[in-house]
């Protein structure tokens, strides 16, 4: 019955997703199957009514997440409880868009998601259009999307960055251009924020 803080960091994209791919003038859903002992991905018909609005040219993916969709409005709705906030940073898209985003980590390494099963990190960016939509239409109060490198430099990395290079800090500058330039995670990580009585 105490008011909550939530910070999740590289949370979201570890949910599952689903996608959308446009074959033959029409949405199918992107399955996974096997041909010869061997993963392969496959397409199966949908319901019309769940596919996507736009209507795309072959070869399109849209991706979607009902399980990141169902985390923040349970989240709101334990905020509308208990009062809170939270913070959630992840790779992905402030405008919701078409493109395969699926991917495999191995060892630091890219990886074909339908090898090493098991043995990889699987993931897929954020599309934080809709869980914004979401948490507003739940009366939690929310910022617009912004990036990972504005919300640092808002909290003061630069000058952080001065204090910690006057110390003898090493890799200082090459640390900053990394968690905050456009070419590395200053743009690909966006940051959302939902609050509820604050």
């Amino acid at each position: 019955d105490l008011p909550i803080i939530v910070i999740a960091n590289e949370f979201l994209d570890a949910l599952p997703f689903r996608q959308f791919i446009h074959l033959d003038n029409q949405w199918m859903e992107r399955v996974i199957g096997i041909d010869n002992d061997r993963f392969v991905f496959g397409a199966r018909p949908i319901d019309p009514a769940i596919a996507p609005k736009d209507t795309g040219e072959d070869g399109d993916v849209f991706e979607f997440s009902p399980a990141r969709e169902s985390f923040v409005f349970n989240l709101c709705e334990r905020m509308k409880t208990n009062c809170g906030a939270a913070l959630l940073i992840d790779y992905g898209h402030a405008k919701s868009s078409f493109g395969d985003t699926f991917q495999a980590i191995k060892e630091h390494e890219y990886s074909n998601p339908l090898e090493h099963v098991g043995d990889c990190d699987l993931t897929s960016h954020v599309h934080f259009e809709p869980l914004n939509r979401i948490a507003k239409q739940a009366n939690c109060m929310t910022q617009p999307i912004i990036t990972q490198g504005d919300f640092l430099k808002m909290l003061g990395i630069e000058a952080r960055a001065a204090y910690l290079k006057e110390k003898g800090a090493k890799n200082i500058e090459k640390d900053l251009r990394r968690l905050t330039d456009q070419d590395e995670m200053g743009t690909l990580f966006k940051v959302m924020d939902i609050r509820y009585g604050y």
